[in-house]
């Protein structure tokens, strides 16, 4: 991290400058931006946002590059957003509207049903995996308690073996 104090370069003023449009563009926070161009530029997010309020906002402001923010959660308008592939820029609260009155609107559609079909199976498999956990661990109880009659058996043995061992055999004739 850089020294308090360290003059800011231009190429950082830029990068700022291209973190805070970008988070803003996508609906983030300013806050979120100048904590990701904390990392990206070796500086404290506070040292960012004070870099953007004293100088950069300004300078965003007069440029038209930039979309000019009235509240921190509105988003810019599209005639002000800079289309690099000339392809409309979605919001998710847009994908979801279009997403809900596709599906009222065609309620037969093979999608709304291989939909349908796909919640079913998930719901079937959860199902099934908590079916599995529960044998699981039955099993787990049933293989130690098994381990624990094994260890006895073992230990009686061994005790038989070194009982063998210490007396000699004896045959009676």
């Amino acid at each position: 991290m850089k020294e308090r104090g360290a003059l800011w370069t231009e190429y950082e003023e830029n990068q700022l400058i291209e973190i805070v449009n970008e988070y803003v563009l996508n609906g983030d926070t300013k806050t979120s931006a100048f904590k990701a161009a904390s990392e990206e530029l070796g500086r404290t997010a506070s040292a960012c946002k004070s870099r953007w309020n004293s100088v950069l906002k300004e300078k965003t402001e007069t440029s038209d590059t930039a979309p000019k923010e009235s509240s921190k959660h509105q988003k810019p308008e599209l005639s002000q957003i800079k289309k690099t592939d000339q392809e409309p820029i979605l919001y998710l609260d847009e994908v979801i509207t279009f997403l809900e009155d596709f599906t009222v609107g065609n309620p037969n559609c093979e999608l709304v049903k291989e939909n349908q079909q796909l919640k079913e199976e998930f719901h079937s498999l959860n199902k099934k995996h908590k079916q599995l956990l529960n044998t699981l661990a039955a099993k787990q109880e049933q293989f130690t308690i098994e381990m624990e009659k094994y260890e006895s058996v073992l230990i009686i043995l061994m005790q038989a073996d070194q009982l063998l061992k210490q007396e000699p055999i004896r045959m009676v004739h």
